[in-house]
């Protein structure tokens, strides 16, 4: 507490901060459950409804898992960054106001005075989603193709330059 009696504003401001790093975390564990919940229950629908669906809403639907793996990683980066801010902030705030053996952030890297970011399992799990989600909307397109009334997708690709 300072003279006036009040507590000075880097404490309060350091307990906001690593409260609001702690909801974020907890954020992008909901982020996890969510996005392996609706990837796979929207896989699993396309392949049990797939005879039944229309033509252009089966192909449609192939696509789904794709964007949501997208929308899902976009979502986790902006909390990843965020939570990489705030730390750095809290490290600085740590290393000007608190003994130095002592320091909740202390743990924060830094390279070319930049915050090293430690979370590559998290970024390879969603780097493996897009592409398994990219490599089941093709097939699903090209396995499923007779739905659009003949069109022959393989034979469609084929022509493409380059492939």
């Amino acid at each position: 507490m300072d003279q006036d009696g009040r507590e000075p504003f880097h404490y309060i401001e350091y307990r906001a901060l690593r409260d609001e790093m702690l909801i974020k975390l907890t954020q992008v564990g909901q982020i996890y459950n969510f996005f392996f919940v609706s990837v796979f229950a929207t896989v699993a629908w396309l392949l049990v409804y797939a005879e039944s669906l229309s033509g252009p809403l089966a192909l449609a639907g192939a696509w789904v898992p794709f964007l949501v793996t997208h929308y899902f990683a976009a979502h986790r980066k902006d909390h990843s960054d965020s939570i990489h801010a705030i730390g750095t902030y809290l490290a600085a705030l740590e290393s000007r106001f608190a003994d130095p053996d002592l320091g909740w952030q202390r743990t924060v890297r830094v390279k070319d005075g930049k915050p090293v970011k430690l979370y590559w399992r998290t970024r390879a799990i969603f780097l493996y989603a897009r592409i398994a989600t990219l490599l089941f909307a093709l097939y699903y397109v090209i396995a499923y193709g007779r739905l659009l009334d003949g069109v022959d997708l393989p034979a469609m690709l084929g022509r493409l330059p380059g492939l």
